[in-house]
């Protein structure tokens, strides 16, 4: 089978062999990328095994652009094995860079990077308790000193989060009752780094013998909860925080 991306002009053109090797299938200039893998890789020998190499690389929908060049996989072993070694050379070179998370004490951080992170308005659409407050200097200087006396009580807490030194947003543990809820606050544009800041930080506690599991509460107004799912964590019934609704997930470390 061979896979390989050509130009014609400005269009683009996907040439495949459905594993016999002699009539290549010709696809449509411009195929859209979302159709590409499945009517390009259903059934096919070889190829299938590249797919499943991309998607335990975090790439799930594999195209033309993930897989550069010519990808030979045939039938036979020697052909498979060639594909997967060109698949990680391509990948080797090709890696997008994957930030550095940091965890440092809020007292560290810039005030002013909270209090501009805090008083974006669109923090306040996912944090009820946000709403009528506005966020200044005042306000930045009682949150660390609230935060910082959780570190002194509880000798664990939130932390503000640096990517590649950056300052992203704050997150952590906060001991309630018997209790440690993860509570996660991005800047708008550190959305995407979500999981990847979850995990570190349940890394942590699930060093700490004193955690047997996190709870989470959010708001009646997140809607998208795959991440809660994909960590394993299971819904549990609603909960009344502060008068305000919220729903609760606990995720067993």
């Amino acid at each position: 089978m061979v896979f390989m991306p050509r130009r014609a002009g400005l269009q683009e053109e996907i040439w495949a062999d459905p594993g016999n090797f002699k009539t290549p299938v010709r696809l449509p200039p411009r195929a859209t990328r979302a159709s590409l893998p499945r009517g390009l890789l259903k059934g096919a020998t070889g190829l299938t095994q590249v797919v499943t190499f991309l998607n335990a690389r975090g790439i799930k929908r594999p195209d033309c652009a993930n897989v550069i060049g010519s990808v030979r996989a045939g039938a036979a072993k020697a052909g498979k094995a060639l594909a997967l070694c060109t698949v990680r050379k391509i990948f080797a070179m090709r890696q997008p860079h994957r930030p550095v998370i940091r965890f440092v004490r809020l007292s560290e951080i810039d005030p002013q990077e909270i209090t501009a992170h805090m008083s974006d308005p669109l923090m306040a659409e996912h944090m009820p308790l946000l709403e009528g407050v506005e966020w200044n200097a005042a306000q930045t200087e009682q949150f660390v000193a609230a935060k910082e006396a959780c570190w002194a009580r509880d000798g664990l807490g939130h932390w503000g989060i640096l990517s590649d030194g950056a300052y992203i947003g704050w997150g952590g543990f906060q001991k309630e009752g018997e209790e440690w809820d993860f509570g996660l606050v991005l800047r708008h544009g550190a959305f995407g780094q979500g999981i990847q800041v979850a995990k570190a930080a349940l890394a942590v506690a699930a060093q700490d013998t004193r955690i047997p599991f996190v709870t989470f509460l959010l708001p009646p107004s997140r809607r998208h909860l795959g991440a809660l799912r994909r960590l394993g964590a299971e819904r549990l019934p609603d909960v009344e925080h502060a008068g305000r609704p919220f729903m609760k997930f606990r995720l067993v470390l």
